[in-house]
Order: structure tokens, then C-alpha cells, then sequence
């Protein structure tokens, strides 16, 4: 089988929708840990725009009715642990139990890669919005006004961010930064064929750690502006 990506065809093409291009999108990829999902929610508010990550695009495609496949046992179906990371705790909560509880997840890289990329080419058509994660700056690539960026930090920053913000206390927090990371990278290379992280790949490279949370929202924010007008000159 090839890539991922090559299996999946956006239902809209650019041309049939210039007339959707007055509103932005701006993607966040981030390290594990470097805390892009909450840089992600204040650009989302300061902007007044829609914030989507995995959780919430889940949730469309739930609703939708479009998560048709569902797992009954995390050991039998998972296609790929590193989809997340093996020692991820969204990978520890994928036991019978919760399964039972109505919770939809995908059988396979395929089809959850698909049905993400739909809802993210439609969201990006509906109006301005900020994606975090789900390949998005790959599906959206060839998109205008789309300002893909990159939120890194050192791992002494990301150990902290782990420790006091996301309440991990358990295990080496070291080594639980490398098998997430290394299983997003994986999961990027299967879906795009790219890999993860390579900074030519995005418009912005910021340090959180460096920077802060709360800074690395703003300069997204201004350049976002400026990046879009330059994009209408």
C-alpha cells in the first residue's frame, strides 16, 4: 500500500471555492510536550476563530455518523500502538471498558486518516480556524492564507510541562516525550510521506519554552496578520 495520503482526495478543489478564501486557517505542529494544544486555544481566542484538534474532530465524526468502525478490544485491532505512543495515556485509555462507553475510535490508520482529512478540508472551507495536530498542515498544504507553524521546546521545558501542567508523575518523563514523539513522526510519514517536524515544512519555528505559551500565541497572532496581507498584495 502507498501513502495514506494517496488513498484520500478532498471532496472541494481550490479553484471551485476561491470564493471561500476571504477567511485564514493557521496549523499548529507540535512536539509532545512543548504545549501546542494550549498555544493553539489562546490564538483561537484572541482571534474569535473555531479551534479543532483530535478530540473535537472525533467528536464530528461522530456526529456525522462517519466513525462506522469501531474497536472492541485494544489488543486485537489497534493497527499501530504508535499511532499515539505506545506509553501515551490516550493509548492506556483504549481498554474494553471504554470502548463500551460509546467513545468512537478507528480500526485502522486508514480509514481515521481519510475521515479526518475530509472533516479538516471542509472545516478550512467553512470559515477561519486554528487546527492543532491530525496532519492538518499536510492536508491543507496547497491551500491559501494558511499559516502552518511549528511549536518545539527544549526537553528540560517539555519535562517540566509534562510534570506540572499535564499532572504526569508516573515513569521516566524522558523517555515518555521520545515515544510520543516518535510515534506522531511515524503516523506523519505513513499519512504524507514527510517527515515530522522538518522546519522547512512550516512558515514559523517557535520555542514554548523559550518564549512561554502566552508569547508564542501573540507573535502567531500578529504575523498571522501581517503573513495574510502580504499573501492579498
Amino acid at each position: 500500500m502507498g501513502l495514506l495520503w494517496d488513498l484520500y482526495s478532498p471532496v472541494n478543489s481550490m479553484e471551485e471555492n476561491s470564493d471561500n478564501m476571504s477567511h485564514f486557517i493557521i496549523t499548529i505542529s507540535r512536539a509532545y510536550g512543548s504545549g501546542g494544544s494550549m498555544i493553539g486555544k489562546r490564538i483561537a481566542e484572541k482571534l474569535g476563530i473555531a479551534y479543532y484538534d483530535r478530540n473535537r474532530i472525533d467528536n464530528i465524526a461522530h456526529e456525522r455518523d462517519l466513525d462506522k468502525t469501531y474497536i472492541s478490544d485494544w489488543r486485537e485491532s489497534v493497527s499501530s500502538l504508535d499511532i499515539w505512543g505506545a506509553d501515551d495515556p490516550s493509548a492506556q485509555m483504549w481498554n474494553l471498558n471504554y470502548w463500551k462507553s460509546g467513545s468512537p475510535y478507528y480500526s485502522s490508520e486508514k480509514e481515521m486518516f481519510m475521515t479526518q482529512s475530509k472533516i479538516i478540508s471542509e472545516l478550512a472551507e467553512a470559515g477561519s480556524c486554528v487546527f492543532v495536530g491530525r496532519c492538518a498542515d499536510f492536508v491543507l498544504k496547497d491551500r491559501g492564507r494558511c499559516l502552518r507553524v511549528w511549536i518545539g521546546a527544549e526537553e528540560d521545558s517539555r519535562i517540566r510541562r509534562l510534570y506540572d501542567e499535564y499532572l504526569i508523575r508516573n515513569g521516566s518523563l524522558s523517555e515518555k516525550i521520545k515515544i510520543v514523539d516518535r510515534g506522531r513522526a511515524a503516523y506523519y510519514k505513513r499519512c504524507t510521506g514527510q517527515q515530522w517536524g522538518e522546519q522547512h515544512n512550516y512558515h514559523m519555528n517557535l520555542d514554548s519554552g523559550a518564549l512561554g505559551i502566552e508569547e508564542c500565541a501573540k507573535i502567531i497572532c500578529s504575523a498571522a496578520g501581517k503573513f495574510f496581507r502580504l499573501q492579498e498584495a
